[in-house]
C-alpha cells in the first residue's frame, strides 16, 4: 500500500469518527455525485458491482428520460441566458443520476460503489 493510500485510509477513519451518521451518508452521496451515475456504464464498474441486464435497462431508461427532459427544457427556455439553461440541464442529470443510484442499486452494490469511489479519490490525490 502506498503512502498516499495509508494517509487516505487514516483520514477516512478519522472522518468517520468525527461525523454523524447523517453527515457521513451525505459525504458519501457527494462522492457519488462527483463521479456520477455515469460510472455505472464503465465496464469495470458494472462488472465490479455485478450489474444485471435488468439494471442496465433501467439505468438506460432513466438516462433517456433525463435526456428527453433536458432537451424539452432547453427548447422551452432557449431564449434564456446559456448559464441558466445549462444549470437546469445539470440539475436534471444530477437528479437522474441520484435516482439511478437510489432505485437501481442494491444495498451491497451501493456499498461496493462507495468503496470504488474512495479508491478512485485516493488515486487522484496529490500531496
Amino acid at each position: 500500500m502506498s503512502e498516499i493510500q495509508v494517509i487516505c485510509d487514516k483520514t477516512s477513519k478519522e472522518i468517520e469518527t468525527l461525523l454523524t451518521a447523517d453527515q457521513l451518508r451525505r459525504l458519501r452521496q457527494i462522492g457519488v455525485q462527483i463521479i456520477g451515475a455515469e460510472a455505472l456504464f464503465k465496464p469495470e464498474i458494472a462488472k465490479a458491482l455485478s450489474i444485471t441486464p435488468d439494471q442496465k435497462e433501467t439505468v438506460g431508461a432513466i438516462q433517456d428520460q433525463a435526456s428527453q427532459e433536458s432537451a424539452k427544457r432547453w427548447m422551452q427556455n432557449r431564449h434564456e441566458p446559456t448559464s441558466a439553461t445549462s444549470k437546469r440541464t445539470v440539475e436534471i442529470h444530477q437528479k437522474a443520476g441520484q435516482r439511478m443510484l437510489d432505485e437501481v442499486l442494491t444495498a451491497s452494490q451501493k456499498a461496493k460503489l462507495d468503496e470504488l469511489i474512495r479508491q478512485e479519490a485516493r488515486s487522484h490525490e496529490v500531496l
